[in-house]
């Protein structure tokens, strides 16, 4: 069985770091009285410290991939709706915009070909 790099660097690297830093509580502050659970017993700052490093160790928002629209050929023709355009290529607004072909007006979206915004 092959061990996976990533896996031990996400996931199994925070738990020990976790474990680590529980103990070291528990060495340097831990109570002495025993009247705090979590800070008079070596094991139980451990497995907090092993818990808290997992917790932190699992992504807290998944990835959104991107959805590709397919152009027709390609290529920008003038035949091409502005909606589309901006769809593929959010930055042409701006280019758009400083060509003086307007695709926003009062901020409401004027739609149709590029050919017809050029006239």
């Amino acid at each position: 069985m092959k061990i996976d790099k990533k896996f031990l660097l996400k996931r199994v690297l925070p738990v020990t770091i976790g474990a680590v830093i529980g103990y070291a509580y528990y060495y340097f502050i831990g109570c002495t009285t025993g009247s705090c659970p979590i800070q008079s017993n070596p094991y139980y700052s451990t497995i907090y410290g092993s818990l808290l490093g997992l917790i932190l160790a699992f992504p807290t928002k998944k990835k959104v991939k991107k959805k590709k629209i397919k152009m027709k050929n390609n290529k920008i023709t003038k035949d091409i709706e502005i909606e589309e355009l901006v769809n593929i290529l959010p930055d042409a607004v701006v280019y758009l915009m400083e060509q003086g072909i307007r695709c926003l007006r009062c901020g409401e979206p004027i739609w149709g070909t590029l050919g017809g915004g050029i006239e």
